[in-house]
């Protein structure tokens, strides 16, 4: 059992403690075996939220002093959440940042001028570390082509050719490595066939690569894949959790209903006087201008917005009903507790709440009140979807 780890979520693997990250039963062998967690996960959707008790940020910092360049992935729905921890001085020097998730952006935005301000955003947090490439990938789309758009040749590498992948939780890291492993052969779907012998029909063996979930810290530990058609050692890392974001507050399962399923939730409102939407039971925005603004509000597709009256919204946020709710009473982190917050917000602004979604005005300036989540990123930026989209 020495030095053998799960594909699925790096943890090391052990006999020993059936209620301890990387339990795998007595007497297994073999290779590509995943334990009873990342099993249970695969086959029934069902997640233990085990913590492996690892120093996280020291595991990538190791990891990465090691290797030559850093993928890092960030999430096209909150870059600034992604870009939250201190990358410059846990990763290499060389950085590629890879936004993630593009087969969200809307059609009429182009896919370059997000990483333009994906790249920007860089450079306003981290001014003294520049980055080597910055492209804009997508893990479920179509015509994936080798390394999400990257020529992985077309860096230089120190001898060994070691990379690491880095990012914070849910930004999709696994779901991108899963088809970069792919892409290089390294790991292949398994496929039903009919097997002559009795007529019996047998499923390949589930292919030895990360396992995929919406859930938060699927990824516990460090695994390493060869990539020999590239030449290079790819080193897999934990997501980080930065707390900045709403998620970081919610449970596993509530933390998974606030990211995009397979499209944004966009709605394009005009609200009156003293009009309020609501971002499920977490988050509010009221229009305090004395005359109609038009807004357009976006959030994950399995979060409901609601348009109502500013006295009712206050009810609804109390009461938390079924079908508004988006967190549960069992939230750990999540007392209920909000932040008040009146700003005055520009054409081609955007005001956006780390993790759940933003808002922005159309022709003519609002002034808002907004109630947002204690703890949790927001504020304003440049447009990213129409307007300006350069961050200042």
């Amino acid at each position: 059992m020495k030095n053998r780890v799960c594909p699925g979520c790096g943890v090391a693997l052990q006999s020993r403690d059936s209620t301890a990250p990387g339990f795998i039963p007595a007497g297994k062998a073999g290779n590509g075996l995943l334990c009873r967690r990342c099993y249970r996960l695969l086959h029934y959707g069902s997640f233990e939220g085990k913590d492996a008790g690892a120093n996280l940020p020291g595991l990538v910092k190791t990891v990465a002093g090691k290797a030559g360049l850093a993928l890092l992935v960030a999430d096209f729905f909150d870059l600034e959440g992604s870009l939250a921890p201190d990358w410059p001085s846990l990763l290499s020097r060389r950085i590629i940042l890879l936004v993630n998730k593009g087969d969200l952006i809307p059609p009429r935005t182009s896919r370059k001028e997000v990483a333009a301000w994906a790249g920007a955003l860089w450079e306003k947090r981290f001014p003294s570390h520049g980055l080597e490439a910055v492209k804009t990938v997508s893990a479920i789309e179509r015509g994936f082509n080798p390394g999400g758009g990257i020529n992985l040749r077309s860096f230089p590498l120190p001898p060994g050719g070691k990379v690491v992948l880095a990012g914070v939780t849910n930004t999709g890291k696994s779901s991108l490595l899963r088809r970069l492993l792919e892409a290089a052969g390294t790991a292949k779907q398994g496929k039903q066939e009919k097997q002559k012998k009795q007529g019996a029909r047998t499923r390949a063996k589930a292919p030895v690569a990360p396992v995929v979930s919406v859930y938060p810290g699927t990824t516990q530990g460090m695994t390493g894949w060869v990539l020999e058609k590239y030449g290079i050692e790819l080193f897999d890392t934990p997501g980080l959790v930065p707390g900045t974001r709403m998620p970081d507050h919610l449970c596993p399962a509530c933390a998974g209903k606030l990211l995009p399923h397979r499209r944004l939730n966009v709605k394009l409102w005009e609200l009156p006087p003293g009009g309020t939407v609501l971002f499920g039971n977490l988050a509010a925005c009221r229009n305090l201008s004395f005359s109609p603004r038009t807004m357009v509000f976006f959030a994950g597709d399995r979060i409901t917005l609601h348009r109502t009256s500013g006295n009712k919204a206050e009810a609804l946020l109390a009461q938390a009903p079924d079908w508004l709710q988006a967190a549960c009473p069992e939230c750990p982190g999540w007392n209920g507790k909000r932040l008040e917050q009146v700003v005055e917000i520009q054409p081609g602004q955007e005001f956006y709440i780390s993790g759940l979604g933003w808002l922005g005005v159309k022709k003519e300036p609002a002034a808002l009140h907004l109630l947002v989540p204690e703890k949790v990123e927001a504020g304003l930026r440049p447009a990213m979807l129409g307007g300006e989209r350069t961050p200042v």
